[in-house]
């Protein structure tokens, strides 16, 4: 992500071609043709519960707090080339605005022979 804070457009898609001041510009590198699926996660604060990050309850209150990342609805697909690709993400994601707070952006490769990637995720946050 060229910036990990910025604001998130009001309207419009979830990535752009055109270069406004909202948002920021994400760069990938391809060692082959693929189709990248972007998603992203909202920070949560969470009570951890055996191994598991949960929901905080009357139950739970007492435990030791953890982050949880919570699946924001919706998600995006852009094609890749073999080399440098970048786009604008607008900071929307599943036709709405972010709200502000802190976010990450997961992206996962598939190739044409359906092989998918680690996937990848970086840190953002949305301001006002």
């Amino acid at each position: 992500l060229a910036r990990s804070v910025f604001r998130a457009a009001g309207s419009g898609p979830a990535i752009s071609a055109r270069k406004k001041p909202i948002g920021t510009n994400v760069t990938s590198r391809l060692t082959e043709a693929s189709s990248v699926k972007f998603t992203v996660d909202r920070k949560s604060k969470g009570r951890k519960v055996g191994r598991k990050c949960k929901a905080k309850t009357k139950a739970n209150a007492k435990k030791r707090s953890c982050t949880r990342w919570m699946k924001v609805k919706g998600s995006f697909t852009v094609p890749g080339k073999a080399r440098k690709n970048s786009f604008k993400f607008r900071g929307r994601i599943g036709g709405k605005k972010l709200k502000p707070g802190p976010y990450r952006l997961n992206g996962t490769a598939t190739d044409p022979a359906r092989n998918t990637s680690v996937p990848k995720r970086k840190s953002f946050k949305i301001v006002r």
